[in-house]
């Protein structure tokens, strides 16, 4: 009857509770309280643009391929600039130092005198010529002046370079002078010698020392009487549009035909009651070739209109009122004829003095006087 009643008041007293209770179930995912369109705004930060934004890791990379060419052409420009930059690192080492490369180069034919800076040889290309080489050996040489030289560059140059070769300034004529020859004159020992500018090219002639103390005076005496004999007021002159400007006696007749050159006029001086003549004929280009080759075509076309054989005996350079030019004789047995060539500056056409009397003073008036027209004005 105990057992019977303990377990009445067991279940008397737990008549509300279950025997097999729920297990308290526990929600994992826990929410923290938001605000209102927060997470939009974080949205629309994400669609935001970055300047650090990835792209799309997929896409291939495009290798870029320089031609090789263009390799070789920098390579080149990069060698060109160490060699500018070195030559004017040497160039302002030389300086420094006072010395520079022409300080120990003489000009050909004449010793003791340097050579004007980046002057060159004007007879360079036909050097071993017989007329050049004779130029040479009788003390005289020319030299073609660097762009931009003037006059005064040039006297200046040899004042300060030919005391320290031993030379000693005695004369300076200015051009225009009539009774002396322009040029500067110096003197060493027994030999004297002449520097002029002409053109563009500077010319030096070796004289005596009385000739450098006396400006060529006597010399320049012989001509004005030779001209004063031909040239007086009874003169005529050559047709307007010729090449050529010159006065002539009118004790010559003057005469004109067509040469084999191009069509150019010959014009040809005949003296009244002699054989004496004196022609001046368009030969070729004087660019085309030496001079010597230009006198040697106008013998060969002489040879075909005369009877006789005539050749070339001897030439030598000459500075003449166009440039450098070129002097000589031709004959055949003892028969002498003498020459020259003359280029003309504004058609570029070399020409053939030539006279049938040689050593005579009508072709050294000629020659001497004889001046180029520029055609293009007619």
């Amino acid at each position: 009857q105990q057992v019977i009643l303990v377990n009445k008041m067991f279940f008397h007293d737990n008549k509300h509770m279950k025997i097999f209770q729920k297990k308290k179930t526990v929600d994992k995912n826990i929410y923290m309280p938001q605000k209102q369109g927060a997470e939009d705004i974080a949205r629309r930060r994400k669609r935001r643009s970055s300047i650090f934004r990835k792209t799309n890791r997929n896409t291939k990379k495009k290798k870029v391929t320089l031609p090789r060419g263009f390799f070789y052409a920098l390579l080149v420009l990069l060698f060109i600039g160490i060699a500018y930059l070195a030559v004017i690192y040497i160039n302002q080492l030389r300086s420094t130092d006072g010395t520079s490369e022409y300080d120990n180069v003489m000009i050909l034919g004449i010793k003791d005198v340097p050579v004007y800076p980046e002057a060159t040889f004007i007879f360079q290309n036909t050097i071993d010529e017989p007329s050049v080489s004779k130029f040479l050996s009788e003390g005289n040489s020319a030299y073609r002046l660097p762009l931009n030289t003037s006059t005064n560059d040039v006297i200046q140059f040899y004042n300060k370079k030919l005391p320290e070769h031993g030379w000693a300034f005695v004369l300076s004529v200015s051009v225009g002078y009539e009774d002396m020859k322009y040029g500067e004159y110096w003197v060493k020992e027994d030999r004297g010698l002449r520097i002029y500018s002409k053109f563009n090219d500077v010319w030096y002639q070796t004289v005596t020392v009385e000739e450098a103390q006396t400006g060529l005076a006597l010399e320049v005496k012989e001509e004005i009487a030779r001209n004063l004999l031909l040239a007086d007021s009874n003169t005529q002159d050559l047709l307007p549009d010729f090449p050529w400007i010159i006065e002539i006696p009118k004790e010559y007749v003057i005469s004109y035909t067509v040469s084999s050159y191009k069509n150019e006029s010959t014009v040809t001086f005949r003296k009244l009651g002699s054989s004496e003549t004196v022609s001046l004929t368009p030969v070729d280009s004087r660019y085309g070739k030496a001079f010597d080759f230009i006198l040697n075509d106008y013998v060969k076309e002489l040879n075909t209109k005369e009877k006789v054989k005539w050749g070339v005996k001897n030439t030598f350079i000459i500075s003449t009122n166009t440039g450098s030019g070129l002097r000589g004789s031709i004959g055949y047995d003892d028969v002498l004829r003498e020459v020259a060539v003359i280029p003309n500056p504004y058609n570029n056409i070399a020409y053939v003095l030539d006279s049938n009397v040689y050593k005579g003073d009508f072709f050294q008036y000629v020659l001497s006087n004889l001046e180029p027209q520029d055609k293009t004005k007619y």
